[in-house]
């Protein structure tokens, strides 16, 4: 964006420096009679070559000033005006259509993982824990995803074990990496080896999952 303003900027002013240099057309010399020069008139009784003798001595013509042509320079600057224009009119609008998808449709801004694991805790809470087997699918993908949203970790394509020690690498308190290698446990038991759990318990990890993300969510600095 700045690389392209300055090139604009150092048209325009190219467009008004080089025409302001060049000199007006020159006034077209009319042709005089034979045997006088431009300027001076001719002798009544002279005539024929001979009768130019006497007049080859003429007063130099003092210095004639170089003006601008102000008409060449409103044309530049107006052209200079119209290609910034197209410039900006080009960058909004492959900015506008960046923000397009496929379909023609407007992509949504990225959603902070905290927000996202927020609102989908919210909708697995109103959803109700009458399934635990897929609740448990449901809370534990929430909290892969958000370990990747916010620590980088690829933890959605991690297994239980491969995960397990990624947890002690986060940058949190031992409470949380505690809590989160028996949730990670817990539910291992009941989605691949149908061990029931009670709704209190069900309430209890869900609770842990909203505390892990509201506890990990980055401090921004405020503005002043």
């Amino acid at each position: 964006m700045r690389g392209t303003i300055l090139f604009v900027v150092l048209l325009i002013a190219g467009a008004v420096v080089a025409p302001a240099a060049l000199p007006d057309q020159a006034t077209p010399v009319t042709p005089s009679s034979p045997g006088v020069l431009p300027g001076q008139a001719a002798h009544p009784n002279a005539s024929g070559p001979a009768a130019g003798t006497m007049t080859d001595i003429i007063d130099i013509k003092p210095l004639v000033p170089i003006g601008f042509n102000t008409e060449i320079i409103l044309y530049a600057i107006i052209a200079a005006v119209c290609i910034l224009l197209a410039v900006l009119a080009f960058l909004f609008l492959r900015r506008h259509f960046k923000r397009r998808g496929e379909g023609g449709e407007l992509i949504e801004p990225l959603v902070p993982p905290w927000e996202s694991a927020a609102g989908a805790i919210k909708e697995i809470e109103a959803g109700g824990m009458n399934d635990c087997r897929e609740f448990y699918f449901r809370i534990t993908a929430v909290f892969k995803a958000y370990l990747k949203g916010r620590f980088g970790m690829d933890a959605p394509e991690m297994t239980t074990e491969e995960l397990l020690p990624r947890i002690n690498e986060l940058p949190v308190d031992r409470e949380l990496m505690s809590g989160a290698r028996d949730l990670l446990r817990r539910s291992d038991l009941v989605k691949f080896a149908g061990v029931p759990e009670t709704r209190e318990r069900m309430a209890t990890d869900l609770g842990f999952v909203r505390a892990f993300v509201e506890k990990t969510i980055p401090a921004f600095p405020q503005s002043r």
